[in-house]
């Protein structure tokens, strides 16, 4: 592993760490957000406390996590091929086993849109809205997930064949599908409309 690719990893994994979604719930709303929802310390459950500007904060921050080692990757401290593995998956792997948490963090999805976005900045005009699509149709958050992943991983595959961002996104997927577990017990369904 190079130099670049090592400092990287390292800063993703302490980026992807910091809770700031949690440490926002408890300074600025004086909540344990784990409390609320589905007990993540994750942004969306920033949502659910009916703050919206606090939330958007969390969102950004934790979006932020992924683009900063992902971008400096792209740009500023050089890191290509199969060195881009554990750069890339630092910050996820950060946020949903964060020591600051004893390794229970949160579902890292807006970390994972932060990482693509840094990565390739295409992801945000394909993977946002299939992932919004995905939420849509599907009545369950893991099945909404697991149905964006597997979207996002057909396009990926078939308009960006690279086989390191293929790679990337499979694990990434693995990881994230596993912090939904629960979710993935139930079956499947779709929404009804009203």
């Amino acid at each position: 592993m190079s130099a670049n690719a090592l400092l990287l990893t390292v800063l993703g994994f302490f980026l992807g760490s910091l809770m700031g979604s949690y440490w926002l719930g408890k300074l600025v709303l004086k909540r344990d957000i784990r409390q609320i929802g589905d007990g993540n310390p994750g942004a969306f459950n920033l949502i659910k406390t009916g703050n919206m500007a606090v939330a958007v904060l969390g969102i950004i921050f934790d979006i932020g996590k992924g683009v900063i080692p992902t971008g400096l990757a792209m740009t500023f401290i050089p890191v290509s091929g199969w060195e881009l593995l554990p750069v890339t998956l630092a910050p996820i792997v950060g946020h949903a086993f964060s020591p600051f948490l004893r390794f229970k963090g949160g579902k890292a999805i807006a970390v994972t849109g932060g990482v693509h976005i840094g990565l390739q900045p295409v992801f945000m005009c394909i993977g946002i809205p299939l992932f919004v699509l995905s939420y849509l149709i599907m009545s369950t958050s893991g099945w909404a997930v697991a149905l964006s992943f597997a979207l996002i991983t057909l396009v990926q595959a078939v308009f960006f064949p690279d086989p390191v961002l293929v790679m990337i996104w499979l694990i990434n997927a693995a990881l994230v599908l596993y912090k939904y577990r629960d979710d993935l017990r139930v079956p499947p369904r779709l929404k009804r409309r009203s």
